[in-house]
């Protein structure tokens, strides 16, 4: 058995160690970089603009069945495409006041968002007052 070439047992135990050593770094730097944070940031963000995207497209959809003199309203055309794109039977649609006003759920929590029809800026609602009244 002299002769005989391998790994030792400390060698292992040594490259175990530099491994584990790496790992907490390694954790450590992607849990204090913020990055989990900023992937939430960046989730709410598209949320937002998807849900401009899709009012505008049922907005104009409302528009030309107006045209041609339908009875659905802007809430009814509009809430059945945000409900069909993000598959929330929840959600609700309020059009007032130049504004549409969102009702939904984003990870099991309830979210506001608020289009403006004349600007095209969407947002979510941190103030309950901005919208209740309306």
């Amino acid at each position: 058995m002299k002769g005989e070439k391998g790994i030792t047992l400390v060698a292992l135990i040594i490259t175990i160690i530099i491994l584990l050593v790496l790992v907490v770094v390694s954790i450590n730097l992607v849990m204090n970089s913020g990055i989990i944070d900023k992937a939430e940031h960046s989730i709410s963000k598209y949320i937002e603009s998807e849900i401009g995207e899709q009012i505008k497209l049922a907005y104009s959809e409302y528009q030309i069945k107006e045209f041609e003199g339908t009875e659905e309203t802007a809430e009814k055309i509009i809430g059945d495409r945000l409900k069909e794109t993000f598959e929330d039977e929840n959600l609700t649609v309020k059009v007032n006041n130049g504004k549409v006003i969102v009702n939904t759920t984003v990870k099991d929590e309830p979210k506001t968002y608020i289009y403006k029809l004349n600007t095209g800026e969407v947002y979510e609602s941190k103030d309950p007052s901005e919208y209740e009244n309306e």
